[in-house]
């Protein structure tokens, strides 16, 4: 299952009250193309406790394809911030690479 946008601004991927629920058994494969707009998107789970933390070694300043293990159920979402008139396209598929 996989889930896509665009961010044109700072922000978040998904709306406060909305998340991407991790599907696969073995990871999330994430995509990022066209312009950050020179800022950082960084990927962040929800807690046990129900706050968002930042996912360690999720943290880019450049467009990037890579698959993170990150475990079956977990919510996640993106977070750009810093950018000057991004342009950025981000995808999320769960996998069972």
């Amino acid at each position: 299952m996989a889930d896509f946008g665009n961010l044109a601004a700072d922000g978040l991927t998904h709306a406060t009250d909305a998340e991407y629920m991790v599907r696969g058994n073995r990871g999330v494969w994430i995509h990022l193309s066209g312009d950050d707009g020179g800022g950082t998107f960084k990927i962040q789970f929800k807690g046990k406790d129900d706050v968002w933390k930042d996912y360690a070694l999720a943290t880019w300043t450049a467009v990037v394809d890579t698959v993170l293990d990150i475990p079956h159920k977990t919510l996640i979402r993106g977070d750009l911030s810093g950018a000057t008139g991004p342009d950025l396209d981000w995808q999320f598929t769960s996998t069972d690479r």
